[in-house]
């Protein structure tokens, strides 16, 4: 790729990389509170708030369903203790329903490698991004599609 310029005012000398015009936009300092311990305090421009990349999914379980699975587990050994008249059923199900939860827990769904995936895709786009200062503007060189600040996200 050559030089690269704005695709709008088709000029090179008020552009920056989305990805360090970000970073340069973040300042964090350490001080003493009042009790003599020290604490740290970030701030970051409006521009790099508004040019930051999207956030990464996180994997959440769904709390409710995994106990709803837990209690189907353990009733189904208390059930299965009572017609056999014995008591391994029970212990047996209250584990296995345990570690059944604890593997679903840490495990991710289908949709949350989907969405890892679209927020991987879209990193590696917004690594590519400039910002002219001059209009305004983000746009991608290997493209010329251009976008503002606040509608970063049709870039990506």
């Amino acid at each position: 790729m050559g030089k690269i310029a704005c695709p709008k005012c088709e000029k090179d000398d008020q552009i920056q990389k989305v990805s360090s015009l970000v970073t340069s936009g973040i300042s964090t300092t350490n001080y003493k509170n009042s009790f003599g311990n020290i604490e740290t305090a970030s701030s970051q421009t409006r521009l790099s708030s508004r040019l930051s990349p999207p956030a990464k999914p996180v994997h959440k379980p769904n709390l409710l369903n995994n106990v709803l699975l837990f209690i189907g587990i353990y009733l189904i050994g208390t059930v299965i203790d009572f017609l056999s008249q014995s008591n391994i059923f029970g212990g047996l199900s209250l584990i296995v329903g345990l570690g059944f939860i604890i593997w679903i827990s840490v495990t991710p769904s289908n949709k949350h490698k989907t969405l890892l995936s679209e927020w991987e895709r879209k990193i590696d786009n917004w690594n590519e991004l400039y910002y002219c200062y001059r209009d305004d503007c983000v746009f991608d060189p290997r493209n010329g599609k251009t976008a503002s600040a606040s509608n970063l996200e049709r870039l990506l």
